[in-house]
């Protein structure tokens, strides 16, 4: 895939008074500035970006779907990891995939030493024997945990395996059509409620799904009901994009479908990498997007960076990406440079052009009032 189209690039328009224009004064109710939080994986911050700010719009319901094994987990872990170093992230499991090993690493490797609350699964009945808790109850916990300052995000993973209280008490083959979607519905509800209320400081709700296929029409869907779909503010699509890289890693596209501060399109794409039982690669996610902006190059199984009107070669890409894995992130420097350019220069492209929009409507009156 080549750079960004050009509606993709940042701009500062949308936030641009008008000279022309009396604008009224907005008195009561909270509506607190919409604040975005940065992952660190360009590509992914730059297709959420609006008005000149890139990553993704906190108080906010944000939903990641897609098919199983891609790595939608471990991007929830990080995205929650990036709103604030420091603080509390709530989980709740209902696939009973979690392994404490791998939060403890993923989480402190995208930034964060925090305390990460899982919601307990089980619970002592009267006998003292541990029996399984409500799904609808854990939920409730989970949402209630907005109300609590010290909380940055809650996860919930995944709404595929939520099991209404009616199908956890019946038989299997029982009927309990669109008691899930209820039960969704009414946690994202008060999930809502919480993030308006308790914004200070703002929070975000991460919703892993899994993606199904509509028949007879094609194209896809993610369970949990249509209010779900309203109450989300980003909506985000992940599939595998290339697999053929060493020790089985793979790259994902991650498609934009919803994003209510800023509008979509369909260049709307960032990319990540990842590496098995390492989760997201932040450094070699870097290098596919210098890839993919045509700052990198892979030649003769060497990755070249530019620089200047040369190519340097830095290794190839099983070497990178054992370099990723140990830690050795000096290897990576210039391709977080060359991104960071990149962003520079598409903002000072953006007020040139805004430089001369003004000159232009500047000259155009003059002309007016000269006939």
């Amino acid at each position: 895939m080549g750079g960004p189209h050009p509606r993709a690039r940042l701009t500062n328009r949308m936030t641009m008074d008008i000279d022309d224009i009396l604008y009224p004064t907005i008195e009561g109710g909270t509506i607190p500035d919409v604040i975005r939080c940065r992952t660190g994986l360009f590509s992914l911050d730059l297709a959420l970006s609006h008005a000149g700010e890139l990553g993704f719009p906190l108080r906010n319901i944000i939903e990641l779907y897609g098919n199983e094994h891609i790595g939608k987990s471990s991007l929830a872990y990080w995205m929650a990891a990036s709103v604030r170093e420091d603080g509390r992230v709530g989980i709740m499991d209902t696939e009973g995939a979690l392994s404490k090993d791998y939060l403890r690493q993923h989480f402190a490797r995208a930034g964060f030493h925090g305390v990460v609350k899982v919601v307990d699964s089980a619970k002592k009945d009267k006998k003292g024997n541990l029996v399984p808790r409500q799904h609808s109850e854990m939920g409730t916990e989970l949402a209630d945990y907005l109300t609590q300052n010290e909380f940055n995000a809650v996860i919930l993973d995944s709404i595929g395996m939520w099991i209404p209280p009616a199908e956890a008490a019946g038989d299997i083959g029982d009927a309990n059509m669109g008691r899930r979607a209820q039960n969704i519905a009414q946690l994202v509800r008060r999930a809502a409620s919480h993030l308006i209320v308790y914004h200070t400081p703002p929070k975000a709700v991460i919703l892993v799904n899994h993606s199904l296929q509509s028949f007879g029409v094609g194209g896809h869907y993610s369970p949990g009901g249509k209010t779900k779909n309203f109450a989300r503010g980003v909506a985000l699509y992940m599939y595998v994009n290339d697999r053929q890289f060493p020790y089985g890693c793979w790259q994902i596209e991650v498609r934009v479908e919803k994003l209510r501060v800023g509008g979509t399109y369909k260049e709307r794409i960032g990319q990540v990498f990842f590496i098995p039982a390492f989760g997201v690669a932040p450094h070699m996610t870097a290098v596919m997007d210098c890839f993919r902006l045509k700052l990198a190059n892979r030649t003769g199984g060497w990755v070249r960076y530019k620089e200047g009107d040369e190519w340097v070669a830095v290794g190839r890409m099983a070497e990178l990406i054992e370099a990723e894995m140990e830690g050795e992130t000096e290897i990576f420097e210039p391709f977080h440079i060359l991104l960071k350019d990149y962003e520079k220069q598409l903002l000072e492209d953006e007020d040139g052009q805004e430089e001369n929009r003004a000159d232009d409507e500047g000259s155009g009156g003059t002309e007016e009032e000269s006939d």
